[in-house]
């Protein structure tokens, strides 16, 4: 809606309070309607009307012209589902079915005058609605209706109707719960829960209830079909499981007082026993009721009542039952004592006398006894009574060494969960065990030819209980040891020996329990050491020793004064030098000396003269070679005499090496 209509509508009805008055007169209440049914509406004006009278219906929040009815009788409408009419200065609009979307109305005369709205409530009756039976809750004490309406519009309010006898429901109260209608969404169902508390008329009654529904005050009711509610009271019964043999005490007794007829209201079970303890159930709506109780040790022969009450009352005495129940109990306390010893050293005769007792005022009907210890088992075993406690005995053999539990079980002959027990403890001590010594080399020997002799001694134990030690003895003094707790085991005591004087040694390699040094396993070897010549031998080999050292000293003396003297001889020769060659028939020797003082050096002699000067050169380590100066040469004829030729050259002798070589020119 704009606000130029806001503004004239606003301004219409300023005019219509200041100058005119409306009334509405209708065929039938304006206010409530069913939907899709006929209702008129009669516009009735006071005032003077000039020209036309309009009805209009709100649609969205805006109200817009239906039909309209001119002064000269003429009547004109733009829709088929009205028509109007005018009488006088009234119009009537006939609405031929209304419309829960159409329900605001107004008149307005002359355009300009407004009247005031005519809401039309618009409702769906509910229709027929239907009932659940009726449902016993709060433990029996009240009675609770359902019932429901598939399509009602608005919601339905539901009231709850008490014919006959009257007084005998109390406090309805009543809860609604709207949904949505299954046939058709726009509208709703109702469902409406009437609860009343029992009063207790203390006899049988037949009772009929009625539920009413309405969708809006001042509205036909619409009514379920009449509920009809008896009342009457329960009838109990003892079921056929009620043990007639012993039930076991502690635990939850097995009898069922049904209610073969549940009543209604549903009634509860009672058990009364001859001490007055009340036991309470609640039957089921199927008339069946277990009744659980326990065993009252102080009283050994029960007697128990089951008998029904329901809201209404007590059910007549006469349909009491009685249940004597009969009870097994026991045993609590049992005795296991060991006649004979029950530490003892094993063997495979050795055995232990046990004796285990219960007390009759314990137990009732009887008893069984049986023994277990680890994996052995003796159940059923025999016993006998002396009237005032049950005794059975048992003759028990270990089958291995070891730490036995033997226990002892009285069970009740009925039920065996119904047990006690006791239990001892049997201890046989013993094992099995091997031994190996090895000793490493001969079993003669001497102090010379033997010094060292390794010893192991291997140790192999089985079931041994409760602990075993090894021993590796030396003439009666322990030199290795080893304790060990377990049952299954193999090691080896290692040791090296070494005789410090000569006789006789006995070695021994033992294993024994610790709790009763008892020899589970031993090995002895003898070992004779001799004195020998240790004495001798010893000085021989010092005396052997010492020469070899001397003789070596003086090879080392002789080598290093070798190595010094050709040495020096080397020496010797690198100061004078000779070259020998051949020039024809002729030899040549030629000399090569140093000279420290002048650095001159070379020296040549000829065996024969020759026909020509040799040259000779001398050249340094470099490769440079020496210059010779003012070479000389006397010839002869066949003289051996030797001429000297003088050469000279620049540089040190110790720069170089006598790297010298001749050359003879033809």
């Amino acid at each position: 809606m704009d606000f130029k209509m806001l503004t004239r509508d606003f301004i219409h009805g300023i005019i219509f309070l200041l100058t005119a008055n409306i009334t509405y007169s209708l065929a039938s209440d304006c206010a409530v309607g069913v939907e899709g049914t006929s209702i008129r509406l009669l516009c009735k004006v006071t005032s003077s009307v000039h020209r036309l009278i309009t009805w209009q219906v709100d649609q969205g929040g805006r109200y817009v012209d239906v039909t309209t009815c001119h002064m000269n009788g003429v009547c004109t409408t733009n829709s088929q589902a009205y028509y109007s009419f005018l009488t006088g200065t009234n119009c009537t609009v006939h609405i031929k079915s209304l419309n829960r979307n159409s329900s605001s109305w107004r008149c307005v005369w002359d355009d300009v005058h407004y009247g005031p709205p005519c809401n039309i409530t618009v409702y769906v009756p509910p229709r027929k609605p239907t009932c659940d039976a009726p449902v016993f809750t709060d433990s029996n004490t009240a009675v609770s209706i359902t019932c429901r309406t598939e399509k009602t519009f608005p919601t339905a309010v539901c009231q709850f109707f008490q014919y006959t006898p009257s007084g005998a429901l109390n406090n309805t109260r009543v809860v609604h719960r709207h949904g949505p209608s299954p046939s058709s969404p726009q509208d709703f169902s109702t469902e409406c829960s009437f609860v009343s508390d029992l009063l207790p008329l203390g006899q049988p009654v037949t009772m009929t209830l009625g539920v009413g529904m309405f969708s809006q005050p001042n509205t036909p009711i619409v009514q379920a079909r009449n509920i009809t509610l008896d009342l009457y009271f329960p009838v109990p019964e003892m079921d056929s499981d009620c043990p007639r043999d012993y039930v076991m005490s502690g635990s939850t007794a097995t009898c069922t007082c049904r209610l073969s007829n549940p009543g209604s209201p549903p009634g509860q079970a009672y058990w009364i026993s001859t001490n007055d303890e009340k036991f309470v159930t609640f039957s089921k709506m199927n008339g069946s009721s277990q009744l659980d109780f326990s065993f009252n040790s102080s009283v050994l022969s029960p007697v128990y009542y089951c008998y029904a009450v329901s809201t209404l009352g007590q059910a007549p005495p006469q349909n009491t039952l009685i249940y004597e129940p009969k009870f097994a109990y026991g045993p609590s306390t049992v005795f296991l004592d060991a006649i004979t010893s029950p530490d003892v050293q094993f063997t495979n005769t050795t055995s232990v006398l046990l004796r285990c007792n219960v007390s009759r005022d314990q137990v009732l009907p009887g008893v069984v006894f049986s023994f277990d210890s680890a994996n052995r088992q003796f159940p059923n075993w025999p016993y006998h009574s002396d009237g005032s406690y049950y005794t059975s005995s048992l003759i028990y053999s270990p089958e291995t060494p070891g730490s036995f539990n033997v226990t002892c079980t009285v069970r009740n002959v009925k039920f065996h969960s119904m047990a006690a027990q006791n239990s001892t403890r049997i201890q046989a001590f013993g094992g099995y065990a091997t031994v190996q010594l090895d000793i490493t080399g001969r079993l003669d020997v001497d102090l010379c030819t033997r010094t060292l002799m390794p010893l192991t001694c291997t140790v192999s134990v089985s079931q041994a209980y409760p602990w075993t030690t090894s021993f590796l003895i030396i003439n009666n003094e322990e030199h290795v040891s080893r304790t060990s707790h377990e049952r299954e085991y193999t090691h080896s005591l290692n040791y090296n020996f070494v005789p410090s004087s000569p006789g006789r040694f006995e070695f021994r390699c033992r294993v024994q329990n610790n709790y009763t040094s008892a020899l589970l396993a031993e090995e002895i070897k003898i070992v004779t050491v001799a004195e020998g010549t240790c004495g001798i031998n010893s000085i021989v080999f010092g005396l052997a020793i010492g020469l070899g050292c001397s003789i070596f000293l003086l090879l080392l003396v002789i080598i290093i004064f070798v190595i010094w003297r050709r040495r020096l001889k080397t020496s010797q020769k690198q100061e004078n030098q000779a070259v020998y060659f051949t020039v024809g028939d002729s030899k040549v020797k030629c000399i090569v000396r140093t000279n420290n003082k002048t650095d001159y050096m070379s020296y040549a002699h000829y065996d024969k003269p020759a026909t020509y000067i040799p040259r000779v050169s001398t050249r340094r380590k470099s490769g440079t070679p020496m210059e010779y100066d003012n070479p000389g040469y006397a010839p002869g004829k066949g003289s051996s005499s030797s001429r000297r030729i003088s050469l000279s050259r620049t540089g040190s002798v110790q720069e170089s090496e006598a790297n010298i070589y001749s050359t003879v020119d033809g």
